[in-house]
C-alpha cells in the first residue's frame, strides 16, 4: 500500500487518489510542463434534457418517427422519443431477447442503439441527394445494462461537407445512470 491509500502503481503518474490529485496535493498535469487544466466532463442526462426542452422541433420529430419502420430499428422496436436540429433521442425497449448469458444487455445492441441515435441526429441535416454510412464507431462501456429500457440521446459535435461526428450517451430509462458512451463518424455520400 502507498501513502495515499491505494496500491502502489509504477510510475509517479500512476500514483493518484480518487479525486485526481496526487498524494501530495499536486495537480497530476505539470509534470511534463504541461499546464494543470479543469477536466471538462460532457454534459450528463440532467443537461441533455435541459438542451432538449428548447431546442425540440416538431417536423424533425415527425420526419423521424416514420423511419422507426426501417426493419433494422423495427426489429428491435426502437423508437425515436425527441429530436431536434443535430441531436435526437432514441428508445430501445428491454427485451429478453437483448441478454447475454451473464443477464446483461449484450453490448452490440447498445453499439447499434448508439449508431442509430447518431444517424437519427445526422438524417435532418442532409440534403437533398444525399446518403450516409457509418465510416467509425467507438463505445465505451460503463456498467451493465440489465433488464430496463434504454436511451440514446446523440448530438452531433461536428457536420462538414464528406463528413459528421457525433457523440452519444446511453443512459438506463429507471435510474438515469449512463451506461454506454460512443463516438461515431459518419461519411457523407452523394446518391
Amino acid at each position: 500500500m502507498s501513502g495515499c491509500g491505494g496500491p502502489r502503481l509504477h510510475g509517479a503518474e500512476n500514483n493518484f487518489r480518487k479525486g485526481g490529485t496526487r498524494c501530495n496535493g499536486r495537480s497530476p498535469l505539470p509534470a511534463r510542463g504541461i499546464p494543470a487544466q479543469r477536466a471538462v466532463a460532457p454534459p450528463g442526462p440532467g443537461a441533455m434534457t435541459e438542451e432538449r426542452r428548447w431546442n425540440s422541433d416538431p417536423q424533425i420529430l415527425e420526419d423521424l418517427k416514420r423511419r422507426e419502420a426501417m426493419p433494422a430499428w423495427a426489429l428491435l422496436g426502437l423508437t425515436v422519443e425527441d429530436a431536434g436540429p443535430g441531436w435526437a433521442k432514441l428508445r430501445l425497449p428491454f427485451d429478453g431477447r437483448l441478454l447475454q448469458d451473464m443477464g446483461r444487455v449484450h453490448g452490440g445492441f447498445i453499439a447499434m442503439l448508439i449508431d442509430s441515435a447518431v444517424a437519427a441526429a445526422l438524417w435532418p441535416t442532409l440534403e437533398k441527394g444525399q446518403g450516409m454510412t457509418t465510416a467509425d464507431l467507438k463505445v465505451n462501456y460503463i456498467r451493465p445494462a440489465l433488464d430496463r429500457d434504454l436511451l440514446a440521446i446523440a448530438h452531433l459535435r461536428h457536420r462538414g461537407r464528406t463528413t459528421a461526428l457525433a457523440d452519444c450517451s446511453v443512459i438506463d430509462a429507471v435510474t438515469q445512470k449512463e451506461v454506454a458512451f460512443g463516438v461515431a463518424l459518419y461519411m457523407i455520400l452523394s446518391q
